[in-house]
């Protein structure tokens, strides 16, 4: 057989772009700080900043990659899987509906199109068996560099972490504006002194449910190693690298991760167990099903059986959930169920539509959920909310990859299956892909961190990238048992997905790609090639892939533009650029057509600056333009009901540009900003303070006090709670209201 770079270059090709990419999604990600990043503001290095822009260029290059390999499979007359590209157009015509003018929308729905794009072009590469192999070996090799410097997180960095914060102390408090003994020091402590390994990532569940997949992927590959013809030396260095997989997974120390592992592990065995004796892939197409729905069946038991916990003690991560899925089936009822509200409105919609919820020693209706979260932790209902009929047709493609992995499992044992796939006859060429793409994940991570990194970070990476050529090369040239790789990829999905009904990974920006890469993988249908089609027919998910594509063009550009507008006129105060010419600015941004409300909102917020721009505003003309301006702002927050727009009527309106009808139209504004975020205390403390500013005492203080018991509710998220100074203020303004 010819070599793997001469049979297959434009698929070759197109696998070495897409691991490539997918490092820029984890490993870029994946910063080399925690979250709570604790360098003070002297010692910031300034690093390529990984913004929307190049999100979306790098979202767009996924649908690309897709079209490359559809075209690729349509000059070889080689079939496609039209059902799944077919969904996968269906839920991104959604998203880019809500998107067209919507900023937010557009950022949630470009990752959500790239990471299927990604999985769809993993799942047309899997169909040849040695791209299959170069996916899966790829993927599982992910394992070292997030792994190792998991390890070094928790053994090294966390030391230098903590030494760093009691030697700067006074510095760190004063950067984040608290006070020593303050409740946000005592909770910023009780977060740093917890010896974490998420890094960026920030959120251990999504940080476990990747590391749960590579576990599984590395496994597989570990066995299929140790039952094939490959060296002792290699052999032992693949399940060295699968204890990593399952060491990293455990340091996110999640239970819902454990429970879903184990879960996984256990239909991996009897797929296994049973299939050696009896093959039948039809078994297994109902127990996936059944996998898959297990982790919503959990959080609905947990409810019915225990109900709503009466007290603020206990485990209550299941009891949110359903919280969520609650908000999310009421936001589907009161807006449009078969468009969804949009990818980036979830938050908003659940602050105006969760359930409120009565505790022993709470007010009545009170919400016991402190969270307003911008995805409902479950893949099928984030996509069914947001995306209404698309959702579906993406939950359908989400199944079918779960069912392709459990059947691709079960065949992989029946009698017509090899015990082993033959060495492929040896070439330099098989050295050039690992070579490419290991050459690419240094570019990548170097290239965004080089400025910041630490002997320790860059000898990881240089660890990981040598590995990872040297066994995907090895690995490329060896025969292997791959009726083991087929059950740690069956395992990895069936785990995943799993997982994934009570967790965010799979929609979550730094995670979704590598999740839908595992899957796709999983679902090739590990043949030779395809049976032939015809062309034209085979051309058509070809064009869907290209009008997404070109549609995602126009996002990605707008984006762009706006960046640009708001640095010209964003500066100092001597280069402050009078707020005539900003509303200019906004009528050029309408006549170019990026019409995102966004957009312009953000636009208006980045330059706006009321003490100055207003003292601007004394020529007749220029006050014909701003109340030009606030006429159409109004209209807009009466049709998008945003909060964001609601606020800024607010701050325009309380510098009583007009007197008693400014007063008016302000609280207006601020009764509409409130309703919209029900039990957001930042919002009602910001409502209280303008009250205040304008004189009316009464109104201050009602949202004081709201303000005073949301906070007692919101005890998880220690972010959103008030700064000391802002509750002394609140509880000083009520007392001499009082």
């Amino acid at each position: 057989m010819a070599s793997l770079f001469r049979s297959i270059r434009l698929e070759a090709a197109a696998a070495i772009g897409l691991m490539i990419l997918v490092a820029v999604r984890v490993l870029v990600a994946f910063d080399l700080k925690p979250m709570w990043d604790l360098t003070a503001a002297d010692n910031v290095v300034d690093r390529m900043r990984f913004d929307h822009v190049a999100a979306g260029i790098c979202d767009g290059l996924f649908v690309l990659l897709l079209w490359v390999v559809l075209v690729a499979r349509l000059i070889c007359r080689r079939g496609v899987y039209g059902w799944a590209i077919g969904a996968w157009a269906i839920g991104s015509g959604f998203a880019l509906y809500h998107g067209w003018d919507n900023a937010a929308d557009f950022r949630f729905g470009s990752v959500w199109i790239g990471a299927l794009s990604a999985g769809l072009t993993a799942m047309h590469l899997a169909d040849h068996f040695k791209l299959r192999r170069l996916l899966m070996v790829s993927c599982a090799m992910l394992v070292l560099p997030l792994g190792l410097n998991a390890v070094h997180q928790i053994t090294i960095q966390h030391q230098r972490d903590i030494e760093h914060y009691e030697q700067n102390k006074k510095q760190v408090l004063a950067e984040h504006g608290w006070e020593p003994g303050s409740a946000e020091q005592r909770k910023f402590q009780t977060r740093l002194y917890q010896n974490e390994a998420t890094g960026a990532f920030g959120l251990a569940n999504v940080f476990g449910s990747a590391a749960m997949g590579l576990m599984f992927l590395a496994g597989g590959v570990a066995m299929a190693a140790w039952r094939g013809g490959v060296a002792k030396s290699v052999k032992w260095t693949c399940a060295a690298v699968a204890v990593l997989g399952a060491a990293t997974a455990a340091l996110s120390v999640s239970k819902g991760v454990a429970a879903a592992a184990g879960i996984a592990f256990i239909a991996v065995a009897a797929t296994w167990r049973l299939n050696r004796k009896r093959p039948d892939a039809m078994r297994w197409i109902a127990v996936s099903l059944f996998v898959v729905s297990l982790g919503g069946i959990a959080v609905l038991w947990r409810v019915a059986l225990l109900g709503i916990p009466p007290t603020d003690q206990g485990e209550r991560s299941l009891l949110f959930r359903y919280m969520y899925w609650d908000g999310a089936a009421r936001m589907l009822y009161h807006n449009d169920p078969v468009l969804g509200v949009g990818p980036g409105q979830f938050q908003r919609q659940f602050q105006q539509h969760k359930q409120p919820y009565t505790v022993d020693g709470a007010p009545a209706g009170q919400a016991v959920c402190p969270e307003d979260v911008i995805d409902p932790h479950n893949v099928f209902v984030a996509y069914l909310a947001t995306l209404g009929v698309g959702g579906l047709a993406w939950g359908a493609i989400l199944i079918g990859w779960l069912v392709r992995a459990a059947r691709n499992a079960a065949d992989a044992w029946s009698e017509d299956s090899p015990a082993a796939v033959a060495a492929p006859p040896r070439s330099q060429s098989q050295w050039l892909i690992p070579g490419a793409i290991g050459a690419g994940w240094y570019a990548v991570v170097f290239f965004k961190h080089g400025p910041m990194m630490t002997v320790d970070n860059a000898i990881i990476l240089a660890v990981s990238v040598a590995l990872f050529v040297l066994l995907t090369g090895k690995l490329l040239q060896s025969a292997l048992d791959e009726r083991w790789m087929a059950l740690g990829a069956w395992g990895a999905a069936a785990g995943i997905l799993l997982h994934n009904q009570i967790e965010m990974a799979m929609t979550h920006v730094m995670a979704a790609t590598l999740m839908m890469v595992i899957l796709g993988a999983a679902a090739g249908s590990a043949k030779q090639s395809m049976p032939k089609a015809r062309r034209w027919p085979a051309a058509i998910p070809g064009l869907a892939a290209c009008i997404v594509l070109v549609l995602m063009g126009r996002g990605v550009t707008l984006q762009h533009y706006q960046r640009y507008l708001v640095s010209q006129c964003r500066g100092d105060t001597a280069r402050w650029i009078p707020v005539e010419n900003i509303l200019q600015q906004t009528a050029a941004i309408r006549e170019l057509n990026a019409t995102w409300y966004d957009s312009h909102l953000y636009f208006q917020a980045s330059v706006w600056d009321f003490s100055r721009s207003l003292s601007l505003l004394k020529d007749k003309d220029g006050m014909g333009m701003m109340r030009q301006w606030l006429k159409s702002t109004r209209n807009v927050a009466e049709e998008r009901d945003d909060p964001r727009v609601w606020k800024l009527l607010a701050g325009i309106h309380s510098q009583n540009l007009d007197a008693e009808h400014d007063r008016q139209a302000a609280f207006h504004a601020l009764k509409m900003l409130l309703r919209c975020t029900r039990y957001d205390i930042g919002q009602h403390l910001y409502a209280a303070d303008t009250a205040w500013a304008m004189g009316d005492r009464g109104m201050a203080r009602r949202w004081y006090e709201r303000a005073l018991i949301l906070e007692k509710l919101n005890y998880l998220d220690p972010n959103s709670a008030m700064r000391a100074q802002d509750r002394r203020r609140a509880q000083r303004r009520l007392e001499s209201a009082g």
